[in-house]
């Protein structure tokens, strides 16, 4: 996942200011005042997954829907850049993959399907008609390890260079390059023109 310009002046969520410097080493902190920055910020972190439940449990559906409205396809994820929401929810799950599985002996599969029950839980499919349904979710994780490893920086050489990138490069580059806004804005041109292209084919056939 990139990391921009953005993360500094968005306003405090889970991270404050002063977490967001640390974490991108720009806040020099050290003996018992960097020991209290950490654990106010897991502190922050642990009680801020918690509240997830109390607003799965009791948020309006407005709201919630207000948070999510930019989240719709890859098109606009790419061109709305690195604060689309998509992008959050990418990062928080697999940060929650990471601490599940690399550090715990809780089963990350039957978590997925507990919490896939419990949202559909809102659904107003679980509420159509005199009864009230239960979804019950079927989940199979299958991870592969990819060996063809991406040069970032290769790949980042080829964009600003408008040399020609293949899919997996430019997945990487959304992913995990630390790319700027104009690096954001060739992405845009790339996107808008392989979707020229496709509709061009499309059209001709």
């Amino acid at each position: 996942m990139e990391v921009t310009e953005h993360s500094r002046d968005r306003d405090p969520g889970l991270l404050t200011y002063a977490d967001r410097a640390y974490l991108l080493g720009e806040n020099d902190v050290s003996g018992g005042s960097e020991v209290q920055l950490r654990q106010r910020m897991r502190d922050r972190v642990r009680n801020g997954l918690l509240d997830f439940e109390l607003l799965l449990r009791y948020m309006d559906d407005h709201d919630i829907q207000t948070i999510f409205n930019n989240v719709s396809s890859r098109s606009q994820w790419i061109e709305s850049g690195p604060e689309n929401v998509y992008l959050g929810a990418e990062s928080a799950l697999g940060f929650i993959y990471y601490g599940i599985s690399e550090h715990t002996h809780a089963n990350f599969e039957r978590l997925v399907r507990s919490a896939v029950e419990y949202g559909s839980s809102r659904s107003k499919r679980a509420r159509q008609g005199p009864h009230y349904s239960i979804a019950e979710a079927s989940v199979d994780i299958e991870l592969e390890w990819n060996h063809d490893i991406i040069d970032h920086e290769h790949a980042l050489e080829k964009l600003r260079s408008d040399a020609q990138l293949t899919d997996q490069e430019l997945a990487a580059l959304v992913r995990y390059g630390d790319l700027d806004s104009d690096d954001w804005t060739r992405l845009e041109q790339r996107n808008t023109e392989v979707s020229d292209a496709i509709s061009t084919g499309d059209e001709e056939g």
